[in-house]
């Protein structure tokens, strides 16, 4: 008789607290397996907000720096608590060679499982976390990951066919669209990090290039997480939007799904594929809640959007490009419907938790 399953995660920012896709997922992940009677434990690692389970609460640098002990301490917990899986979730494939690469060799009969969020490389637009990624994201630590793991999974579609890693939806709640009117006001909104790499400060020029019989009939939503320069974006927002007499409101943590069903159009004006981690959630539940999605083409949504079937691509991530999407659907009401609903036949089709439910049992084997 097989001994019962039990998984370990180890990452980094794991935590209701936080709203990025990598800690969101895993949650959700973690209490799927639980209900279907897998137990289940997660470790972070360099994270101080979390309180840690191995009595080390360090800085990321910190955690490195200490690399050893913190190798030595899983060892021991891993041993202890007898797991069957560790399921390692480190965004940047350099720190799986620094806290979990190390362990494999002690553990032949535990599967050691990656998950892989982006391929390797970096954004060409200088960000805080280039360097980060020039070191430890490279193709070095990328390919050294991915040979030493037992299974590699990822939850972006690109990635699981160019790589032939398993695929894991995200696992979205399905629900029915509700019908929706076209009124005077067109509402455009924003839910995410107010980051330089999310292309947020497009929006500052959008302002200035909606055509004027536009700029009374649109009304922009942001709904800004903590992370990054949020008061001094809407400071800015704020500026434009008086100087354009356009209508804009903020907001902070809210509901991603109330949020968006109250919204007409989701615009990501991303600047490349890393300016988010494997498939972005918000793009999902916008096109689960029926929020038409303007998005940069970037490789991640791949398998995810069709342009003009269910979404609309820019092609580069710029004002006026967004202009011309925002026209187009205001031109074509209809066909602007038809993809709302074969958006929201996308996700309910391709990712919804029973789904996801569906590709864990074959997974934790």
């Amino acid at each position: 008789m097989n001994s019962p399953k039990k998984v370990l995660f180890i990452g980094y920012g794991i935590d209701k607290k936080r709203k990025e896709a990598v800690s969101i997922n895993t949650l959700k992940l973690m209490e799927t397996l639980s209900s279907l009677g897998i137990k289940n434990e997660l470790i972070n690692i360099g994270y101080k907000e979390h309180k840690a389970q191995l009595s080390i609460e360090l800085s990321m640098k910190g955690a490195l720096l200490k690399h050893k002990l913190i190798q030595n301490k899983l060892k021991q917990y891993i041993s202890l608590h007898q797991f069957t899986h560790v399921h390692d979730l480190f965004v940047l494939p350099g720190a799986s060679s620094f806290f979990t690469i190390p362990l494999i060799k002690s553990f032949p009969n535990v599967i050691f499982i990656k998950e892989i969020h982006n391929d390797y490389g970096y954004s060409h637009k200088a960000h805080s976390e280039t360097i980060l990624r020039f070191i430890f994201n490279s193709k070095y630590y990328f390919n050294k990951t991915v040979n030493s793991f037992n299974k590699i999974v990822t939850r972006n579609f690109y990635l699981s066919k160019k790589y032939n890693f398993i695929y894991l939806p995200v696992g979205i709640k399905s629900q029915k669209l509700q019908k929706h009117s076209f009124n005077n006001t067109i509402s455009i909104c924003y839910l995410g990090h107010p980051l330089y790499k999310k292309g947020v400060f497009e929006f500052l020029q959008l302002m200035d290039e909606l055509p004027q019989h536009l700029k009374s009939k649109i009304r922009f939503n942001f709904a800004f997480s903590n992370i990054g320069s949020r008061h001094k974006l809407e400071s800015l927002l704020r500026q434009k939007a008086n100087k354009n007499n356009i209508s804009v409101n903020f907001f902070g943590l809210v509901k991603p799904q109330a949020f968006f069903e109250k919204n007409d159009i989701f615009i990501l004006p991303l600047h490349d594929e890393f300016g988010s981690v494997s498939t972005p959630n918000t793009v999902l539940e916008a096109m689960n809640a029926g929020t038409l999605v303007i998005v940069t083409k970037v490789r991640t949504l791949e398998g995810i959007l069709k342009d003009k079937e269910n979404g609309i691509f820019l092609s580069t991530p710029n004002a006026k490009n967004i202009v011309k999407s925002i026209e187009y659907l205001l031109s074509n009401v209809n066909k602007w419907n038809q993809m709302r609903d074969n958006a929201e036949k996308t996700v309910r089709e391709n990712f919804s938790e029973q789904r996801l439910i569906e590709e864990i049992k074959y997974f934790y084997d």
